[in-house]
């Protein structure tokens, strides 16, 4: 889940799982590609209401438990 005005503005994503630092690489991180971006059917941008979107992800994502 995102803003929709962030999925408006691309068409590729890179989605990082298990980082929790932007700026440093972490052991255990995994990037999946999406191109498939979904706004709120009503979002309205000069006003931003509705500003939700989804990013769906290729595949489905294997949790390992580990925190």
């Amino acid at each position: 889940m995102t803003a929709a005005h962030c999925v408006k503005l691309f068409s590729l994503w890179l989605i990082q799982l298990g980082q929790t630092s932007r700026q440093v690489a972490e052991p255990g991180t995994v990037i999946v590609k999406s191109f498939k971006g979904i706004t709120h059917e009503n979002y309205d941008s000069p006003t931003i209401a509705n500003d939700i979107g989804l990013i769906q992800l290729p595949e489905d994502i294997q949790f390992s438990g580990e925190p």
